[in-house]
């Protein structure tokens, strides 16, 4: 009985597919269906493929999509027909099996063939595939490589459309072969591209692409757009428009000045848009700022102009590229962010973001965007790279020299000094525990330390000067103390035993008397034969120490008159001039 009522269901479906083709009046109330068979990223693209099946299917429509894609789309059908439709051409393997229906929603407007839209059909339509089309002919056939002359392929390269020139250019782009403007102007760049390109493949390099040369490199290019999702994306609230790889980002949150686009599988890739008003200062502001973020890696070339700036960087993991320019009265630009193993995608997803981009005028993102949920750690929801560890130091001489201890830069694959002047260790006193270190460009520090060439004097006060908290307050502390002795516990006359509570970040910066004369560095927390002693026990090396152990350094050294004693926003002052921030980088 049950199998009785199945067939007798199944008989009637097929009777309404059968009589809603027969009488299409009967469907015009259905909801109208298409059925999409492919997708393209261009309208050239979509242009081409429509006029290779369209001698071989009947009702095959060119719709612009709201996603900005062109579908290629037969119908439109009731949804039954349109259903049946679509099983019996995937089983046939008429169509690619991921084929699907889609209703009028899905598209703006039909823009092949020219002059007829189906979108505003008032009733479905009823015909089918052609039925004399085998699937093989669904698809041109290009001539091989070998049998086409390079006058034939120049004579076939005349008949190509301008959107259809600009796609090989665009592919050739693609496989970093070409550099020049999208212009679909095959000149002496265009050429020497195709030569490169023919060169790659160990092909005859004629510096024209035969038709098989032009399907081969247009397909491998297709093929990658399709993959990565490479698709016209306008941001209407940054005012920027380009290419963007939505088959792995999609936008995420905006906290200005940066509208963010996180990658839909992983860490990477990832997009970041940046809009903010501002002029060339504000342009050298944030061409700074941003070499401070972790998707800024500090390897690599960089360069800002007046009007633009442009910086590469890559490490083990990732590679990144910022672009952002001058537009009007704003900064427009793009951060794009990908793994390290796949660069060569990466420089090509850069290219089509470079030659797509367009800044919208009147355009950016408002401060009202900003995520007030921030850590110190963050700028606009971007991490900001931080040293493996931090320390103080002192300026010693006019070309910006500084002398801090030595544990603190020992190993350090880069050692830095204010987080921008990059320095290299240029001698050590391994027994006092200190390190020079000497600017890789010359620097003019605001101020140099003076050191005291005598003793200090036992329970004298006493200022360090050190950034405590790893340079966040933008400037050094004081940390007040006393001279409890003049040697270690056991004995140790290069070093003076302190009376001071400081911090991590407080090692290696300079000691300083009533004066401001120099009388010490700190060390690190001392150790004595695996004690643990008090946490205010610390040790400085003494200044005298310090000046035998650089014989060959032009250290200033105090006038032992009648001193000056400094009060306390002069001893902040004179802080601020000679103590600077070190970091150790990997």
């Amino acid at each position: 009985m049950q199998k009785s009522l199945r067939t007798l269901l199944s008989g009637l479906k097929a009777l309404l597919v059968a009589f809603s083709i027969a009488n299409p009046g009967a469907v015009q109330a259905q909801e109208l269906t298409w059925i999409q068979i492919e997708a393209r990223p261009t309208l050239a693209l979509a242009s081409e493929r429509l006029r290779a099946l369209a001698p071989t299917i009947d009702n095959l429509g060119g719709y612009q999509m709201r996603t900005g894609w062109y579908a290629l789309a037969l119908g439109p059908f009731s949804r039954e027909v349109a259903e049946a439709q679509l099983a019996g051409l995937r089983g046939a393997a008429r169509i690619p099996q991921d084929s699907y229906l889609t209703t009028r929603d899905a598209y703006i407007r039909q823009f092949w063939p020219v002059g007829q839209s189906s979108l505003d059909r008032p009733e479905p339509v009823t015909g089918t595939l052609a039925a004399a089309a085998p699937p093989a002919q669904i698809t041109q056939t290009l001539p091989d490589t070998d049998l086409e002359t390079p006058a034939e392929a120049r004579a076939a390269e005349r008949r190509l459309t301008g959107p259809e020139r600009e796609e090989i250019q665009n592919a050739l782009a693609w496989e970093g072969a070409y550099g020049g403007a999208i212009d679909g102007d095959f000149g002496p760049g265009t050429r020497r591209a195709m030569e490169f390109w023919q060169s790659n493949r160990a092909l005859a390099v004629t510096g024209i692409l035969t038709s098989a040369q032009r399907a081969r490199l247009l397909g491998d290019y297709r093929e990658a757009v399709r993959r990565l999702g490479m698709a016209p994306f306008e941001d209407n609230a940054a005012g920027i428009s380009l290419m963007l790889p939505l088959g792995q980002v999609a936008k995420d949150r905006v906290d200005a000045p940066f509208s963010h686009f996180t990658s839909t599988s992983g860490d990477a890739p990832k997009v970041i848009l940046i809009s903010q008003p501002g002029d060339r200062q504000t342009l050298a502001a944030l061409f700074e700022v941003l070499q401070t973020l972790e998707i800024v890696p500090l390897g690599g070339p960089r360069a800002l102009t007046a009007r633009s700036f442009e910086i590469t960087g890559s490490d083990e993991k990732i590679v990144s590229h910022t672009f952002a320019t001058l537009a009007d009265d704003a900064i427009k630009g793009f951060t794009l962010v990908w793994p390290r193993e796949d660069s060569a995608t990466a420089e090509r997803v850069r290219q089509t973001m470079r030659s797509s981009f367009q800044a919208i005028p009147g355009v950016t993102l408002s401060p009202a965007a900003f995520n007030p949920d921030q850590g110190v750690d963050l700028m606009a929801g971007l991490a900001v790279r931080r040293p493996l560890r931090s320390a103080s130091g002192v300026f010693v001489d006019s070309a910006g020299s500084v002398l801090t201890a030595l544990g603190p830069v020992a190993g350090c694959g880069r050692i830095t000094i204010g987080d921008a002047f990059e320095v290299a260790l240029a001698s050590e006193a391994p027994a006092l525990g200190l390190a020079l270190l000497r600017p890789v460009a010359d620097i003019a520090p605001p101020g140099t330390a003076r050191f005291r060439a005598g003793p200090a004097r036992i329970r004298s006060d006493i200022a360090l000067a050190g950034f405590s908290y790893g340079g966040r307050l933008g400037a050094p502390t004081l940390t007040y103390g006393q001279v409890a002795d003049l040697s270690g516990l056991t004995g140790q006359t290069a070093f003076d035993r302190l009376q001071i509570l400081p911090e991590t970040g407080d090692i290696g910066g300079p000691v300083l008397d009533a004066s401001g004369a120099v009388v010490g560095i700190l060390r690190p927390p001392p150790t004595e034969n695996g004690k643990s002693l008090p946490p205010e026990t610390r040790y400085s090396a003494d200044s005298s120490a310090i000046l035998a152990a650089f014989p060959d350094e032009d250290l200033a050294v105090f006038d032992d008159g009648d001193p000056t004693l400094l009060g306390p926003e002069d001893m902040r002052d004179l802080a601020s001039d000679i103590t600077v921030l070190v970091s150790c980088w990997e």
